[in-house]
């Protein structure tokens, strides 16, 4: 009887080797846990890749329909980029809502604007986002913006160009592919489809950021009467920016830093060490935050002639 008793003891662990068995598995994850964040990252990424294709096929779509690439910007009724192309991404129930007689932000289009498109953010930002605006007159004959309006945030911009006096003289500033109030067509983009920027992107609106850091205050632009930084946030609006350089520390500008620095007027975005933009031609191509300043002047003007090499 006795040494059936022995025989049906079992032995547990001891507390040392609990504490290793609970070491070796930390170990684990701790290794484990940057491998798959890294995974989610490139996930993502693809993700955002993709969103800037579709939004490059439908201005395609856009300009066989248009025989040009959608403005910019368009004044009397305001609208951008975003709100031309929705019938080429899908969208035709927000489309049937949007009421192209009147401005983006005019209330009639209060519910349309407020609509979250996943195609217009990137799944690395910070999302959702509403712009909420404040009381403000829009400009003469414009009208006065109510500080109950609100519009759902776009990560991605059209370049409207450069702006660099340090470069460029009289004017300083560059055209980018799209036009003004108009449709500009694919022969007119004479740096060739495959050198030129199209959309590319411009994260984090309207929270401002600066070298991956979310600033208290957003800038105090004022344009016309416009505070800047509301109009060019919302995917609805013009969403369309003088690209500039900025310095190391990218709170001053004119310098050689020009992407993934400061999401106030330059190509900004939550990817580590790179930015997505889409070319004329339909690719998508990752661009190092230390491209030269020059390369990167040279994809975003449509019509200066200059020769890319690799980036």
């Amino acid at each position: 009887m006795l040494q059936a008793c022995r025989i049906l003891r079992r032995r547990g662990f001891t507390l040392i080797e609990l504490l290793v068995v609970i070491a070796i598995i930390a170990i684990l994850i701790g290794l484990l846990l940057p491998a798959v964040q890294q995974a989610r990252e490139a996930a993502r990424r693809t993700q955002c890749k993709n969103n800037l294709k579709q939004i490059a096929l439908a201005m395609h779509n856009y300009a066989d329909v248009y025989r040009g690439l959608p403005a910019h910007g368009s004044v009397y009724p305001h609208r951008g980029w975003g709100t031309s192309i929705l019938p080429y991404l899908d969208q035709a129930n927000l489309e049937g809502i949007y009421d192209w007689n009147y401005s983006w932000y005019d209330p009639a289009n209060r519910s349309a604007r407020a609509h979250q498109l996943p195609i217009y953010q990137c799944p690395s930002a910070p999302n959702p986002r509403l712009v909420q605006h404040p009381t403000q007159s829009w400009g003469p004959g414009v009208g006065t913006l109510p500080s109950t309006g609100e519009s759902a945030a776009s990560d991605y911009m059209a370049p409207r160009g450069v702006l660099d006096p340090t470069v460029y003289q009289n004017p300083n500033r560059r055209e980018g592919a799209l036009a003004q109030n108009g449709a500009r067509r694919f022969a007119e983009i004479t740096d060739g489809p495959t050198n030129t920027i199209l959309a590319t992107e411009l994260a984090g609106r309207p929270e401002h950021w600066i070298n991956g850091r979310q600033q208290p205050n957003v800038p105090n632009y004022y344009w016309g009467g416009w505070n800047w930084w509301y109009w060019v946030g919302p995917w609805a609006s013009y969403n369309s920016v003088w690209v500039k350089s900025y310095t190391a520390d990218c709170n001053g500008r004119w310098e050689q830093r020009v992407i993934n620095c400061n999401n106030s007027d330059g190509i900004y975005s939550f990817h580590p060490g790179a930015a997505n933009a889409a070319l004329v031609d339909g690719s998508v191509r990752g661009l190092n935050e230390n491209i030269d300043k020059g390369v990167l002047y040279g994809l975003l003007t449509s019509q200066e002639g200059e020769v890319i090499g690799e980036y």
